[in-house]
């Protein structure tokens, strides 16, 4: 904890008592304390996390099956609770798990085209048994 926040807290406890029992103690306690930084998270993000994790277990054993994945296949086996964004979907493969190792360029509903990433597990990759050396 910072020092200045440290000050905080003991003015709003000097306020309510007249003295600190081990003042000094709790100072060095309080300034050794590592808090989270940012806003607590809310209770609606609940879902979200919950659907990002199933997906990522499944996109674990569709990889074991199947060799890679990308998000669409990831939504058409797990659609979004209607309360999730749908933007949830990109934090799905990124996480240390998830290796990107091709673009794919699929059509949308709309006529245009767009690129999303296929995936595999890290440590999948294929095993270049020549380390990119060309034989001559």
């Amino acid at each position: 904890m910072r020092a200045d926040h440290v000050e905080q807290v003991l003015s709003v406890i000097r306020s309510m008592y007249r003295e600190i029992p081990q003042e000094v103690r709790l100072r060095k306690s309080l300034l050794a304390l590592r808090l989270k930084s940012g806003a607590e998270k809310k209770v609606r993000d609940e879902p979200r996390t919950r659907w990002i994790h199933e997906a990522r277990e499944f996109a674990r054993s569709y990889i074991a099956q199947h060799g890679s994945v990308n998000v669409h296949i990831i939504r058409e086996h797990l659609p979004l609770p209607p309360t999730v964004d749908e933007r949830a979907t990109g934090g799905v493969l990124k996480h240390p798990d998830f290796v990107k190792v091709d673009d794919k360029v699929i059509k949308m509903s709309n006529g245009r085209t767009k690129t999303i990433g296929v995936y595999q597990l890290d440590g999948d990759e294929d095993d270049d048994d020549d380390y990119g050396f060309v034989e001559f």
